[in-house]
Parts: C-alpha cells; structure tokens; sequence
C-alpha cells in the first residue's frame, strides 16, 4: 500500500493517493485540483481511515514534515513500511524536527529486526540561496543549521539504508563512528573540496559498507578506487556495488578513476554512467586524450559515458568482454576530433583517427554515440549486435577529418563543382568505386528486432536502402545530411557514388541505382516514418524506394531530394515521384498508406493542378487527417488531393442538410 499524505489541515497541499485492490474495489485516483475543496477532503478521510485501519500494511509514505505528528500514534503499527519520504521548506519548526526524530527511534525500536527505513529527504536546497548583503559565514551556517535535521535523522536510525553526503562538507568526519554495514545507496556529489583528512576517513567509511549497492560520487580524489584496481575482488572494498554513477570537473580525474572502478568492481558492476560537468567559469582547460573500452565486464549491462567538455578526445577500444551489456552510451565533444586534426597541423604531423575494432555484444538494445565516436565507429559491429533495438549515430564532423578515415571517405560522392570541373572523369570514379569495394561497408547486417534507425552527419553516408531486406522490424528511419549526396538503394551498385545529372561524361543509366541491385520488395516493411534532413539526392529512386521497399510508409518528412537546391524544384520533384508510385501501386492492386507528408518545399499552381493537388486552410486539413485523407504541409502552404476535397465538400453539404430541418422544427 502506498499512502500519501494527510492534507486535513492543508488545503493547498493535495497530492495524489492510489490504494491496492483488495481494501477497495479498484484502484482510486484522486488527483490534485485546489478549487475542489470536496477532494482534498476525501482524500483526507480516506487516508485517515488506511492509516489507523490498515496500517500494517502499509509499505511507502510520502509526506510534508508539518504533517509527521499524523504518523506518530501509529509509528509502532507500521509493520511493513520500508521507505517514506518527507517533504520540507527551510524553516521547520523543533516540534516538526523532534515528531519526525522520534517516528525514527519508535518506529526502530518497535522492529528492531526488521530493515531500516529508506529514508529521502526532499528538501528545497536549491532555493536555499545567499540573502542580499548576506556574509558568507552566515550563509554558510544557516546551510549547516538546515541540514542538521537530516544528520538527526541518520543517527536516530543508526544503521541507516540511504544517506546523501552531497550537502555534508564535512560528512565523513561527522559519521566515522557511524554504523553503516546496511547501507545500501550513498549519494556524494558534493562539489566544494573535501578536508585532506575526510579521504582516509572516507575509505574507512566505503570500507565498512559491506552491502552497498549503489553510488554515486563527485570525483574528490583520484585515488578513491586504487585499492579495489590493484586487487579486483579481494580488497573487500565495495563487494556488492552494482551501480556507480561518477561526475567530475575534468576528464584527466573521471577517466581514471573509471578505468579503476572497471577493473576493481568488474564482477558486480551492472550500470556506469560517467559524467563530465562544465567546470567553474575560472578554470584552466585540459587537453586529454583517452580510450573508452578494453573493460571485462561480465555483469554489465548499461554503460553511459558523457565526454561533452572542450579539449577532450575519446578513442574506443573494444568491448567484447561485456557479454550482458544491453544499452551503450557514449556522448563526445562537438569538434573534439578536429581540434586534435588543428594540433596536428600545428605540428606538421600526420593525423589519422583509428577506426574502432568491431565489437561483439550479443545482447546490445540501444547503441548511442555523438561527435567523435560516432565517426570512429565501425559498421561491421552491426555483425554481432543480434538484439538491436535502438540506434542514434550523430556527429557534424568537418569533411577533411571525415577523409582521413578510409572506410569512411570510400562513401563520398563526387561533388557537383568537380563535376562541373571536369575533375571527375572516368578514370577517378573508377578509383572511387574501386575504394568503396575495397574500403566500403556494402553488406547489410541482420538486425531482426531493430526499430528506430537515426544516422546524422557522415554517419548517414554509410546507409543504403538495401539495409531494409535483414530490418524487418523497423519502424523509424532518420537520415541526416549536410551536403548533397546520394542515398543509393545499394552500395553493391556500379552507380552508387554518382550523382544523378545529365552530364555527357555519365552513362546513361546512371541515373538510378535500382537496375544495379538484386534486391527483392518488402512488400510486408514494418518501417511507417521515414525522416530525411538536409539536401539529399534521391529524386530517381525515390519512386522504387516507395512502392518497394517502404510501401507501408505512412509519415514522411523531407527536406529535399532535388539536386537543385531549390524549394520550387524539390518539391516539383517530390511530387510527381509520389504520384507515380500511387499509380504503380495502385496497378499492383495495392493502396498507398502515406497520409501525412512535411516538406521544405514549394509547389507552383503548374504543378499543383495536373498533380490533382488542391491548397486548403488548417480547418479543413484537421478534418481531412480526422477522415484518414493524405495531407502534404509544405512551407507556404497545405495541400490534399481533389478527390479527397470535393469528398470533404460533400460530407459538409451533407451535415448542413441534416442539421437545416432540425433548426425548422425548433422555430415552429
């Protein structure tokens, strides 16, 4: 049973209660609205009632500390709790501190083998600020003097389950005698420098808590961990630690301190999320270099790196021997590779980021990288990451650092000046080709269960839409680009790396790349959003892209797919593609699903009428998308077939004759 305040004598103060079946019929929601005074009182008595009737079975609380005297009576019945939660403002009154005080001690010595309640402050910190003209050693007092209340609390449970150190400067000294052998979650974010002496303290501290479980640490000493990496598993440091979430101001003090914790706690570690913050306004930058991976880690499954602070640069090694991890997060910095690609240049040394070794994680769900691992990682991964669900692949990195990269520079399409130029011949895309074959990731991977795809910036360059085939269960395709390139059907196509324009130097049919491939229609896609962002070329292909390979489409965002990088162009281009294949379809004995189109683009009233396409206001395209018509939104205007206008038309003339004799009756 959860139970939620009593707000008898606090009637801007209505939370929300919920009751198990069994003490009512279903389960009751009361939710929060302070112009009803009928619930707040309901919601009282029915607390009233739970907590002096049912109060054994009671399991959480949570309420206001002005509240805590409802709970004494009862503190000695409450058999089954096991956390409560206790809201408070900065000024709270002794009688408030001492009810609260002694629920701990009745309550503890009412069940002494029972386990100690989960206690959580939720306290208003933040607004506890530094009063205009305020001196600092006030403040500073005013700030020990608030949280004394929760220090009370911890040593009137004396083995407390859950303890928060961030707002205690001096916290392993006050509780070094403190027994913390049930201590299951810390919680030391505490950003100000801790005393020289708290660190052996703090060790003693850590040490002692034989059963905890979950930490979360502000970085303050480098070594924090050092013990536990020199003797993995034998130490008796943290010998049951599952959860470790680590912040610090700068990567030469996370870094290491991860690697420590990676290794000392290899066997129990199940979650790591690694957090670089923004550092004070007046500290000095660090350049560091570092390499994420190389970790055993057989019980892992979440790791979340955030490396998102200037002069830092992420390199990944393997992860092969994490055979459980299910989500994987790495975040860099923006332009972190092309500021080492700058230093380089300084130097008038070479510079070539390596690719990341293929990884092998069986049980990987959700795959998330930015920036510099994004454009490190290595497709070929995709081969041993069966359970894929979610995958997010972004970086804006410059295009000369992107080059340096063989695999990935063998993606690039020549340019349309180079074209132009004459600097493409023959002979260089016969090079070009040549690259990709050797380079190029052209196979696709089987992701059976993968279903939301994103690749932004040159990670988009590797997707083609023969992904699709071994993507059955694919439900969401973001592609984004920052420069003109082809989104070829198959990268297996001797056309791939061409842009379709009529130059005299192209071959006839490169216009397309779909005579080129073997692929077979997916008839049965399950992908129904399709996003392309930026200036993609697809206009030749786009027809086959929806009437076999995504006919179930129902969503689609573009921003272009002309080569010309023109509104009017673009969505000429777009427009007739999507009508030739409602008419292929539709040959076929099959209906088009796509019923809402977003497009950066323009259409003429030249285009717009042959195409059957009629400008309507939001009213009336509201009511379209209500009856299931396709309603295109482009950037100046809303347009729907006339088919399904004069369809809408027709429904409206229908309610007008049917509402009419209605109102002729009412007169008469």
């Amino acid at each position: 049973m959860y139970l939620v305040d009593l707000p008898l004598n606090h009637p801007n103060y209505i939370p929300d209660c919920s009751f198990p079946r069994g003490v009512l019929d279903d389960d009751v929601w009361l939710a929060k609205q302070n112009s009803c005074h009928y619930r707040s009182e309901v919601c009282g008595r029915f607390n009233h009632m739970l907590l002096h009737r049912c109060a054994g079975r009671i399991t959480s609380i949570r309420t206001d500390i002005a509240d805590i005297h409802w709970y004494l009576p009862v503190a000695d019945q409450l058999a089954n709790l096991t956390d409560i939660n206790v809201g408070r403002r900065e000024a709270v009154s002794a009688r408030d501190k001492e009810g609260l005080i002694y629920f701990f001690v009745k309550h503890r010595l009412s069940f002494p083998r029972t386990k100690p309640l989960w206690f959580v402050d939720d306290n208003n910190a933040a607004r506890l600020t530094r009063r205009p003209g305020e001196d600092p050693g006030a403040f500073c007092e005013r700030w020990i003097m608030y949280f004394e209340m929760t220090a009370q609390v911890y040593e009137a449970q004396q083995t407390p389950v859950f303890m928060d150190a961030s707002m205690f400067p001096l916290f392993y000294i006050r509780w070094k005698y403190l027994d913390v052998s049930l201590l299951e979650e810390l919680n030391d974010l505490c950003v100000t420098a801790r005393l020289v002496d708290e660190f052996p303290l703090q060790q003693q501290f850590l040490m002692k808590a034989k059963r905890l479980e979950k930490l979360s640490y502000h970085i303050a000493d480098v070594k924090v961990f050092t013990e536990a990496a020199g003797n993995p598993g034998s130490s008796g440091f943290l010998p049951n630690i599952k959860t470790l979430n680590l912040h610090a101001f700068r990567a030469s003090e996370l870094l290491p301190v991860l690697n420590d914790a990676m290794h000392g706690f290899r066997e129990t570690l199940q979650i790591v999320d690694a957090t670089l913050k923004a550092p004070p306004r007046d500290s000095e930058p660090e350049m560091y270099t570092c390499m994420i991976g190389g970790w055993n880690l057989p019980a892992i499954r979440e790791i979340a790196i955030t490396l998102d602070l200037e002069g830092t640069v992420a390199y990944l090694g393997a992860f092969n021997q994490c055979p459980l991890l299910q989500k994987l997060d790495i975040y860099g910095r923006l332009h972190d590779l092309e500021h080492s690609l700058q230093m380089a240049r300084t130097a008038d040394t070479p510079f070539e980021p390596p690719l990341a070794p293929v990884w092998n994680l069986p049980k990987l769900q959700r795959l998330t990288l930015t920036h510099g691992p994004a454009v490190l990682f290595n497709y070929d991964s995709f081969a041993n990451m069966p359970e894929l669900e979610s995958v997010f692949i972004s970086d804006v990195t410059h295009e000369e650092l992107a080059k340096r990269i063989p695999r990935l520079s063998a993606h690039f399409c020549p340019t349309v000046d180079r074209i132009l130029r004459g600097e493409e011949d023959a002979q260089e895309m016969e090079r070009r080709r040549t690259a990709l074959e050797e380079h190029g990731w052209t196979e696709t991977w089987s992701l059976p269960k993968l279903r939301s795809l994103t690749l932004r910036g040159h990670a988009s360059m590797v997707f083609s839409f023969d992904w699709l085939q071994k993507c059955p269960s694919l439900e969401t395709l973001t592609l984004r680009t920052f420069f003109s390139r082809r989104l070829p059907i198959s990268w297996k196509s001797s056309n791939a790396l061409w842009l379709p324009i009529p130059l005299e130097d192209y071959p006839s049919d490169n216009a397309s790349t779909v005579n080129d491939t073997e692929m077979q229609p997916l008839y049965e896609s399950s992908l129904s959003d399709l996003i392309l962002q930026g200036p993609w070329v697809l206009e030749a292909d786009l027809v086959k892209v929806l009437t076999d390979y995504m006919p179930n489409l129902t969503e689609m965002q573009v921003d272009s797919i002309s080569l010309v990088p023109s509104p009017r162009a673009s969505g000429e281009s777009l427009f007739k593609a999507i009508a030739t294949a409602d008419q292929i379809l539709e040959s076929r004995g099959r209906e088009s699903h796509l019923k809402e189109i977003q497009a950066k683009c323009l259409l003429k009233n030249s285009v717009k009428h042959p195409l059957g396409l009629v400008s309507v206001d939001s009213t009336l395209a509201d009511e379209a998308e209500t009856e299931g018509y396709r309603v295109s939104r482009l950037l100046n205007q809303i347009v729907i077939s006339r088919k399904d206008w004069r369809a809408l038309k027709r429904t409206e003339r229908s309610k007008a004759e049917v509402e009419t004799p209605r109102i002729r009756t009412t007169l008469g």
